[in-house]
């Protein structure tokens, strides 16, 4: 039997969790792949997108500042966004992509969006 997407976005989820726990690189590559995984299962899961957009910012931010990371935070960010342009999370995903690409103007206003979607993000 396959593992379904809520599998793999509930273990994307813990791995990032520990990731920010420890704050060190090979739980965050785990969670980078476990999202690709959620994303395979469900093209349409804005959530994942996000994740995988945020490992792909911090791996870039703190430890592999490679082309491929920056440009994956930056793609999936943008899914993230259109599949769910009213969810803070997305948001605050693009936010940071964007921040970490160094436009600083528009990372801005996208995470001035994302507090109003939800004041939890303030």
């Amino acid at each position: 039997m396959q593992p379904s997407i809520a599998f793999f976005r509930q273990q994307a989820r813990l791995t990032t969790a520990t990731a920010q726990a420890t704050f060190c690189v090979r739980p965050r590559e785990h969670a980078r792949e476990l999202f690709r995984r959620a994303i395979a299962c469900d093209a349409e899961c804005a959530v994942a997108h996000a994740g995988l957009a945020d490992c792909c910012s911090y791996l870039y931010l703190y430890w592999q500042p490679t082309v491929d990371n920056l440009r994956m935070a930056d793609s999936a960010s943008r899914r993230a966004v259109a599949l769910a342009p009213g969810l803070a999370e997305t948001q605050v995903s693009r936010a940071v992509a964007l921040s970490t690409l160094r436009n600083y103007p528009e990372a801005e206003d996208t995470f001035r969006t994302a507090i109003r979607i939800d004041r939890n993000y303030s």
